[in-house]
This record gives C-alpha cells, sequence and structure tokens, in this order.
C-alpha cells in the first residue's frame, strides 16, 4: 500500500503538532523512565528490534530484575505507547519520545 506524499506530510505535522502540545508531558515520562533502570535498560535495549528472550537475557540473567518484573515494565511500556510490538515477542521504540 502507498501513501501520497502530501498524506504523509499531514500525518508527520499531526504527529508534530501532538508531541508539542504534549511536551511537559513526554518530558515527564522520559524522566520516569530514566529514573527507573529496569524501565531504561528496555527503553535502551529497545532501541532497535527486540526479542523478549534477549531482553530477558539482559535483565533477568544478568540479575537486573525478575521476569515478573520484566514483563509488568514490557507491558506499561506498550500500554504507554512508548514500544511497540512489531512482531509477537518482538519490540522496539514507538518514537513517541524521540
Amino acid at each position: 500500500m502507498e501513501f501520497s506524499e502530501e498524506l504523509v506530510k499531514q500525518v508527520r505535522l499531526l504527529v508534530a503538532l501532538g508531541k508539542l502540545s504534549n511536551r511537559q508531558v513526554l518530558e515527564r515520562l522520559r524522566k520516569d523512565i530514566e529514573s527507573d533502570p529496569v524501565s531504561a535498560k528496555i527503553f535502551d535495549l529497545c532501541e532497535k528490534e527486540t526479542s523478549i528472550s534477549n531482553l530477558a537475557k539482559e535483565l533477568v540473567e544478568s540479575n537486573i530484575t525478575s521476569e515478573r518484573t520484566l514483563a509488568r515494565r514490557i507491558s506499561e511500556l506498550t500500554d504507554l505507547g512508548i514500544l511497540a510490538q512489531t512482531k509477537r515477542g518482538i519490540y522496539s521504540r514507538s518514537g513517541i519520545l524521540d
């Protein structure tokens, strides 16, 4: 499916306006993520598509957190729109904080 350049331009403008109007909320959200070591590590690892098994390896096996906390943080970040599940068990940043 192809989209016209004009449609893409308009969608980008809407995204930019949304970010501008919610700048303080997004900044506070970023600070909250950065203040929590588990969320911060998940956010960093998801800069590129990352599997749940890789996240578990990095965080659980290195004793940063438990599987339960990892699952809860991934769910929270996904519900907030910070992470996007691109495929089953594969996560990446959504771009909302970029």
